[in-house]
């Protein structure tokens, strides 16, 4: 045979070669910061392996093309400015940086689209990793959640130090944008398929700060970071009591350099004995904080403190090995500069306090480094055993830092070819409630019987029965659902019933898996409540979707219009401003179940359903493309139309949350009045141009009412007359013979 010559070919060629991405707006030495020393070390320790390691990089200022080939030779660069997207990146989409609240929003997303684009054109990626400062997953994550994206890929986020974290520990206040950063790192953690942090402590930290799941938890993957300096050390530097004191990270609240600013002047000014001299090697973040630390050292004292330094690595590591390095800092996932300093030969002294420093790390007080309570007392006591008694410290050697061998993306299962089996589709109810809208409700409905979803029931609760416009209507309802009882219901009251009493009746009629609650006047855009049931039938940890709507002028023909978008499952924005849905969702029963409308609001309902099951740990994701659209009025509807209705409406929305509580953490939903008001005030500023529209087209939509509701005065003065009864009983002749509006309907039955 002429094929038993031939030899196999080894596993190592037949296999293809993992493709890696790492998606990332900072990268040594383009930028500084932690992240991107890490992804610098970690590009040079691994590109020479078996993969393909890529780089996704999204900023202002983009790395040269060049430059990163010289320092990275092998690794290919993708890049996305942030300003300036390219056109075509964007073509056919629908969201732009005008529709986002936040640029973290913005970066998410362009990295989304990016993604998908080489996904498309080149071929998938089998990891992508991503920085959880700043939800940068979010829109990617949610994507492959969808089913449109990634079904080959795992997304990747790995722990440096979110901003939501981060503000635990420092005195920053909070404000639109990073109440709404914190939402998008909160749900990208939740949403990523592969969860990596440097060291166990750090994901209990992150576990206990967000109140995750003991299984979110359990998913883990502990890699440790490769750690490069110029030369190790064997020992750690001897001291003597000219050893000088070094402080090199941020003037930044988390690196608390007031502690050790507080702890050497004292040394300076109580042991005289002592005769080093301070160096703050930081970077200036924070100028208030730098005058604090400044102000901490009596005159006497100012000419053995140095402020600033060498940038330049070499410089600043010939600086650091000879000194007693001090590493105050509340909080690390892992802290690049305590591992290379004492690397260098320096003494180093830590904050116990900080995960990153404690029992379950490389650290071992005694044995390769000294450690303090985190006060600054605490650290003047260390400083003084040092200096006062240095043979305890000659024994002292340098931390052990050794990078995992095989990276996580090197062994991680990759996602079936044949992606994930589904045991059945859910069924669908969908709950439509009728209240001011008139005969928009048939365009809701038409909408609905076009979509294609395959539902089992469909339930109109109105309120509007004996109004002209919506009689029309709702009369071709009631016959379809003599005809079709078991696949249509209608409920018509009359007078001020409430979205809540009429969602509760309407809600008690529906017995799916799945119910899609579409309030007239809203029209249902294609594919979208097949995809939703679809999602939640493969998704069964999220319970709703929360559609993007396509807001639309009165009379715009074409039907152009700006998006509303969703933030989903958002407990930090969403206590205060309602970014999750106008109306419509569609969820599982269980959640109207656990969390019934109330009855009593007279605005935002659906807000109030949605951020209580927020709060207990239910799950969202969104659309990023239009799914449902409404004209201006009919959206606004679901908002507040005055001060006082929106305050009533906000503090019960509050209360509701609050007194329930949950697993998830609540940083925000214990505002009393006097610091609502204050709480304002931050929102306010980003805020005010939003809700001046937001004014404007609620006053448009009430003058649009009071237009509709005299036009159907004239209408009934009109169907009085003696010649118009006779020609309305010859259009009903016609109608019996041509029913138009029982059509759809009929033909959506007939097809189920």
């Amino acid at each position: 045979n002429q094929f038993q010559t031939l030899r196999p070919i080894p596993l190592r060629l037949r296999m293809r070669a993992r493709r890696i991405c790492f998606a990332t707006f900072e990268l040594a030495p383009f930028t500084g910061g932690g992240i991107g020393t890490w992804l610098a070390n970690t590009l040079n320790a691994y590109r020479d392996r078996s993969t393909r390691l890529e780089v996704l990089f999204c900023a202002q200022n983009l790395p040269d093309p060049a430059e990163f080939k010289r320092l990275y030779p092998g690794v290919v660069l993708h890049t996305i400015s942030l300003d300036t997207p390219p056109d075509e990146l964007l073509e056919g989409r629908t969201l732009r940086r005008k529709d986002m609240i936040s640029v973290a929003q913005w970066r998410s997303y362009l990295l989304m689209c990016e993604l998908e684009r080489m996904e498309r054109e080149t071929g998938h990626f089998d990891v992508v990793e991503f920085v959880d400062w700043c939800g940068a997953a979010y829109f990617s994550a949610n994507a492959k959640k969808l089913g449109r994206s990634f079904q080959k890929t795992q997304l990747a986020v790995r722990l440096h130090a979110t901003e939501s974290v981060l503000r635990d520990f420092e005195t920053r206040g909070w404000s639109t944008d990073n109440l709404i950063v914190a939402d998008l790192e909160r749900q990208a953690l939740l949403d990523a398929d592969v969860k990596v942090a440097h060291l166990p402590p750090i994901a209990d930290a992150f576990q206990r700060h967000f109140g995750f799941s003991e299984a979110w938890r359990a998913g883990f993957r502990i890699d440790a970071p490769p750690v490069a300096v110029q030369q190790r050390a064997t020992r750690s530097h001897r001291v003597t009591k000219d050893t000088p004191l070094v402080f090199t990270s941020k003037f930044q609240s988390i690196k608390r350099p007031e502690i050790f600013a507080r702890a050497a002047s004292r040394l300076l000014t109580e042991r005289p004995t002592y005769g080093g001299t301070v160096r703050f090697l930081a970077f200036d973040v924070d100028s208030r904080l730098r005058h604090r630390c400044e102000a901490a050292f009596p005159p006497q004292h100012q000419d053995r403190v140095t402020f600033g330094g060498p940038s330049e690595r070499g410089a600043r590591e010939a600086i650091i090995k000879d000194s007693v390095a001090v590493f105050p800092g509340a909080f690390e996932t892992y802290c690049f500069a305590a591992y290379e300093a004492s690397l260098v030969g320096a003494l180093v002294v830590l904050n116990e306090q900080n995960p990153a420093f404690g029992d379950d790390t490389p650290w071992i007080d005694g044995v390769n480094c000294i450690k303090f309570d985190g006060t600054s007392s605490g650290l003047f006591e260390a400083l003084d055993r040092i200096f006062s008694k240095p043979a305890s410290t000659e024994g002292l050697v340098p931390v052990q830092a050794e990078p995992t061998d095989r990276p996580y993306w090197e062994m991680v299962a990759l996602p079936s070819r044949h992606g994930k089996k589904v045991a059945k589709t859910p069924s669908l109810d969908i709950v439509v409630p009728h209240r001011y809208e008139g005969g928009l409700l048939h365009g809701t409905v038409d909408s609905i019987l076009s979509d294609g979803s395959g539902f089992e029931k469909l339930v109109v609760a109105s309120q509007a029965d004996g109004e002209p416009a919506a009689d029309l209507v709702l009369d071709a309802l009631e016959t379809l659902s003599h005809e079709a009882e078991d696949r249509v219901t209608l409920i018509r009251r009359r007078g001020e019933m409430g979205i809540g009493a009429l969602l509760t009746e309407g809600l008690a009629q529906a017995s799916a898996d799945v119910i899609a609650i579409i309030p007239a006047g809203f029209e249902v855009l294609p594919d979208f409540l097949e995809t939703a049931v679809a999602t939640l039938g493969a998704q069964p940890e999220h319970d709703a979707i929360l559609p993007m709507i396509r807001v639309v002028p009165e009379h715009d023909v074409f039907r152009s219009g700006e998006p509303w978008l969703p933030l989903g499952a958002s407990i930090h924005y969403g206590t205060f401003v309602n970014r999750m849905s106008a109306g419509c969702v569609v969820a599982r029963r269980s959640l109207f179940e656990e969390f019934p409308p109330s009855e009593i609001l007279t605005a935002e309902w659906m807000w109030d359903i949605l951020l209580r099951a927020a709060f207990a740990g239910r799950r969202f994701l969104i659309t990023d493309e239009p799914a449902v659209q409404a004209i201006v009025r009919v959206l606004f509807d679901h908002y507040p139309h005055e001060e006082e209705q929106r305050r009533e409406t906000f503090e019960h929305v509050r209360r509701r949350h609050a007194i329930q509580g949950s697993a998830s953490r609540l940083p925000m939903s214990f505002l009393g009045d006097g610091e609502l008001l204050a709480a304002r005030g931050p929102l306010h500023e980003n805020a005010h141009a939003e809700i001046a529209s937001l004014r404007d087209q609620v006053e448009h939509g009430h003058a649009w009412r009071e237009r509709a509701l005299a036009a159907e005065d004239q209408l009934k003065i009109l169907t009085e007359a003696t010649t118009v009864q006779l020609a309305l009983r010859t259009a009903r002749a016609v109608e019996t013979t041509t029913p138009w509006l029982k059509k759809p309907l009929r033909a959506a039955l007939r097809r189920k």
